[in-house]
């Protein structure tokens, strides 16, 4: 499909503009309304609806997102974005549309692969688990420099199958495909999902030594402790994650991938209640069901 470094570029084409500069988010808004006013461009639109999406304002979102298509119809990212937000919204009729009129007027390769993607997704969201899976093993197949995040849905699939190893190998071949630092991590928690330590074990003790935040690595090493029934030493590794993090998340915009490691650490640790409200602040916010898998399965353990 397309390149790591594709992959990065789609990821800055749908951050915030504020991630790159000193603005917040909410100057950055009120700088784009000011050039909307003046002169109306979809990107414009678009660029403000990704600034919403931050702020996790839906509403806001797909009223830009749609006041773009309104002036460009065939504006591409703007279709791509309504479509996943559909999705979340469980609009799936309307996303499904669109799903269809991005596929039909894919003029690049990478935008074809794109379009089918996101068929895999709508299909998993709709409940359609083999059509999803059918769809990335096609891509992968056909597209052997396919996109890291084939893989990680693909994988994704084959663990809510309870395929974690499976998934694990999946997610290790890819690694050494791309070395890829988000596939490397998802190939450490399937191993962990499928109890396969000693893969592992010797890139979590390097990360706990190397790494200048820990939190993520004491949770994989506290999950290596639960495998194999050290309590205290479990304990001792959640408490040390769960300072680090109450010092990183800002509760006024919360980072969800530490949210989602906070709510991990809590299940972990027995504190469930605390850490379903973390899991519920995900799913409202919209973050991908992918990224918090071990979450709920920790909680419904």
């Amino acid at each position: 499909m397309m390149s790591l470094g594709r992959s990065i570029f789609l990821a800055g084409l749908l951050m915030p503009i504020s991630v790159w500069g000193h603005h917040s988010v909410e100057d950055t808004i009120k700088e784009l309304t000011q050039k909307i006013f003046k002169s109306p461009t979809p990107e414009l639109y678009f660029k403000r609806a990704i600034e919403y999406r931050s702020l996790r304002k839906s509403k806001e979102c797909e009223r830009d997102l749609r006041a773009a298509l309104r002036l460009a119809p065939d504006h591409y990212s703007s279709k791509v974005a309504l479509a996943r937000l559909l999705m979340t919204s469980e609009k799936y009729d309307e996303a499904r549309t669109y799903s269809h009129e991005i596929l039909k007027s894919a003029s690049t390769l990478p935008r074809m692969i794109e379009a089918r993607f996101l068929s895999a997704e709508l299909a998993q969201m709709r409940g359609d688990h083999n059509k999803a899976l059918k769809v990335c093993e096609d891509i992968q197949k056909e597209f052997p420099d396919h996109d890291e995040t084939i893989d990680l849905f693909h994988a994704y699939l084959l663990i809510k199958d309870e395929k974690a190893s499976e998934a694990a190998q999946l997610l290790q071949q890819a690694y050494r495909r791309t070395h890829g630092v988000v596939l490397r991590n998802s190939w450490i928690d399937a191993s962990l999902l499928a109890g396969e330590i000693e893969p592992v074990w010797p890139v979590i003790q390097k990360e706990l030594v190397d790494s200048r935040f820990k939190a993520a690595w004491l949770i994989r090493r506290a999950r290596v402790a639960q495998l194999q029934g050290a309590r205290v030493q479990m304990q001792k590794d959640l408490k040390l994650a769960l300072a680090e993090l109450e010092t990183r998340i800002k509760p006024e915009r919360p980072d969800l991938t530490l949210i989602s490691d906070r709510g991990l650490a809590l299940a972990m640790k027995g504190d469930k209640e605390l850490a379903k409200k973390d899991l519920f602040l995900l799913q409202k916010s919209g973050f991908p069901a992918r990224s918090f898998l071990f979450l709920e399965q920790q909680l419904n353990d």
